[in-house]
């Protein structure tokens, strides 16, 4: 993964200009002519088409006695992302998150944690996507599932919620379900106490190990999420599955 160093300006322009535009001027005469400059005009215009732009949105809730519970199994990953890739997250009240930004797979990404609580998800996602004009699909949204046992990850391309009322907020308020989920198991509850009080605990200490197993397996595979080659992130992640569901049925002696 290529790492991107912290930036000196909230705007994507600076990256043009760091990288492609400055560098060229820097090698050109400062007596040069009028009829010389209009020959860099083709290069400042391409330079300044932005390419594509991806969002990843980790979804948790904000406060310290939340962080370590299964809910916030997406702050805790893209923080572990963010880490992987040199870069801080800094909190946008216009936002409503933390954002920091990042170069995946040669595309500029957009690494973000909501902070507002999981089920209100839906207004800094639609906030971010429109204030940086990212489409639906070029979207990663990283979430706990409890339909799935710990140490398994999957991912889905689009469809309904689940029940997630992160992912239902978010449905709701863009009016779109074409964005990439990687869901991150944190199993149900094994008594029949509340959902609501099994994602807000923490998971035991042989659960989490699972859990952080799942969501690093998926943090490898983000490359290729970006990169556009989905089949080949699902089969790696299924084949990983079934030896984690091999590895669960195997006897301990």
């Amino acid at each position: 993964m290529r790492k991107e160093t912290s930036w000196k300006a909230d705007c994507l322009w600076h990256q043009e200009f760091k990288f492609w535009i400055r560098p060229k001027f820097e090698s050109v005469d400062d007596s040069i002519s009028f009829c010389e400059l209009l020959r860099w005009i083709p290069l400042l215009r391409s330079a300044l088409i932005l390419k594509s732009v991806y969002a990843i949105f980790g979804l948790g809730n904000p406060g310290e006695q939340y962080y370590h519970t299964r809910h916030n199994c997406g702050f805790r990953f893209i923080d572990s992302l963010a880490n992987q890739c040199d870069t801080q997250l800094r909190f946008s009240p216009r936002l409503q998150a933390g954002l920091a930004r990042t170069t995946i797979a040669d595309t500029r990404v957009w690494l973000v944690k909501p902070l507002t609580f999981v089920n209100c998800s839906g207004t800094p996602f639609q906030l971010v996507t429109r204030y940086y004009d990212i489409p639906p699909e070029n979207t990663i949204v990283v979430h706990d599932e409890i339909d799935l046992p710990a140490g398994v990850v999957r991912l889905k391309a689009k469809g309904g919620h689940g029940g997630h009322n992160g992912i239902r907020d978010i449905i709701a308020k863009s009016k779109n379900n074409q964005f990439l989920r990687v869901r991150i198991g944190v199993g149900r509850p094994k008594s029949r106490s509340s959902t609501v009080a099994h994602v807000l605990s923490q998971a035991s200490v042989a659960e989490q190990s699972l859990i952080d197993e799942a969501a690093a397996a998926a943090q490898d595979w983000i490359p290729e999420m970006i990169a556009g080659k989905l089949e080949l992130a699902l089969t790696h992640l299924h084949s990983r599955e079934n030896a984690v569901k091999d590895s669960a049925a195997r006897p301990r002696e």
